[in-house]
């Protein structure tokens, strides 16, 4: 692709739920994580929750027609229900980008003198 975007990946899990009835996270997320860091260096997981994860994946002389292979000869080994992958459209990066923004924005501590190494303007108390 001419940006280099990448692919979207989003896969569903099979899960489980606890006496609540509330999905919890199991060993098979994790080996779907270990499976990404182990066939997609570079990726990163832009959504998550118990049963489904959405990656994305640096695209780095990766076909999507590879990544669709990979998926499929480990697909009953990570337990996984359905997936889809795509190449990653400007819409998304710019959604990715902006829920960062947004992100940094809402966290906890941004207020401090000392914030990710970058020095912020505070105003002096009297």
């Amino acid at each position: 692709s001419r940006f280099g975007q990448g692919f979207t990946v989003d896969v569903k899990v099979n899960h489980e739920e606890n006496a609540n009835g509330e999905e919890v996270e199991t060993e098979t997320v994790k080996n779907l994580i270990n499976f990404f860091a182990t066939h997609f260096p570079g990726y990163e997981i832009v959504e998550k929750n118990p049963s489904r994860i959405s990656f994305k994946v640096p695209q780095a002389g990766l076909s999507i027609s590879r990544v669709f292979r990979l998926i499929e000869e480990h697909k009953a080994r990570l337990s996984i229900v359905e997936y889809s992958c795509s190449q990653t459209t400007l819409e998304q990066i710019f959604n990715y980008f902006a829920s960062q923004e947004e992100n940094q924005k809402s966290a906890p501590g941004l207020n401090d003198r000392n914030h990710g190494g970058v020095e912020m303007a505070t105003k002096p108390s009297n």
